[in-house]
């Protein structure tokens, strides 16, 4: 036995075999008898009726009987997508909406405040973020730019979708690069992803670090290692990187959040 869950402990089940089922405990791979687990839905995004009027269908068909109906703005909460519907919960019970009239946000969202400034310390020098524009660039979603004011000041962009946080910067023809991508979501333990390509894999390693930074300590806060280096970076709800780590270094820390 290497550990104890509560009555009313929520874990995450990454694979079931003969009655166990795979999770995670203290960042390592543990079992649990499904005997005494019950399943529940996770809702992996919110999302916003943009339409005047929505049915609400039994099953994830424009011919499906219709079960209700919602006003323009309404908040609801999807579990699951697919071929262009998404499963909600309608007087208790699985129903389904077109994802055609809903505008949909992650669970959780790490992106940068562009009400805010964001100070850091990087590699020991000090540089200030600041929110300048924003821009679709033709894409469904909105890309961000900030600058870095230093010396030399420089630019980057970061945008957030449904499924991921994003960053990338302008190449010498002043087009956007190739999108490197931070986060996935839906974020759980264990979530691993390329940043790009041609690159290394990031890993959820955890969701509920406390990290103190000089900006304040922060609860609940993601941990993402890189597979081929001891790189470790933390991002905290709706404030995004807070602090970086290299080979046992600080490479980066959130030194103050101010208001513009």
């Amino acid at each position: 036995m290497v550990g104890w869950l509560q009555k009313g402990n929520v874990i995450q089940i990454y694979s079931t075999s003969k009655g166990w089922g795979e999770t995670r405990f203290k960042n390592k791979k543990a079992f649990v008898s499904l005997k005494y687990i019950k399943k529940i839905s996770v809702v992996k995004y919110t999302g916003t009726v943009t339409s005047n009027g929505l049915y609400v269908r039994e099953k994830a068909s424009a011919s499906s009987k219709v079960v209700g109906w919602l006003r323009k703005g309404s908040g609801i909460q999807i579990y699951s997508t697919g071929k262009g519907w998404g499963e909600i919960r309608l007087k208790n019970k699985k129903a389904y909406v077109s994802l055609k009239y809903i505008k949909l946000s992650p669970v959780m969202s790490f992106k940068r405040d562009k009400a805010k400034t964001y100070t850091y310390t990087v590699y020991g020098e000090k540089r200030v973020y600041k929110y300048l524009s924003s821009s679709t660039f033709g894409t469904p979603y909105q890309w961000n730019k900030w600058i870095v004011d230093t010396e030399e000041p420089a630019v980057f962009y970061e945008r957030e979708t449904t499924g991921q946080l994003q960053t990338t910067s302008e190449n010498h023809e002043g087009k956007l690069g190739s999108p490197t991508i931070l986060l996935k979501y839906p974020i759980y333990l264990g979530q691993t992803w390329k940043p790009n390509p041609k690159n290394h894999s990031f890993t959820v390693t955890s969701t509920e670090k406390t990290v103190k930074t000089p900006a304040g300590t922060f609860k609940n806060v993601i941990e993402v290692r890189s597979s081929n280096s001891d790189s470790i970076y933390y991002y905290a709800k709706n404030i995004g990187l807070i602090k970086s780590i290299e080979k046992g270094m600080t490479t980066q820390e959130l030194q103050r959040i101010s208001n513009r």
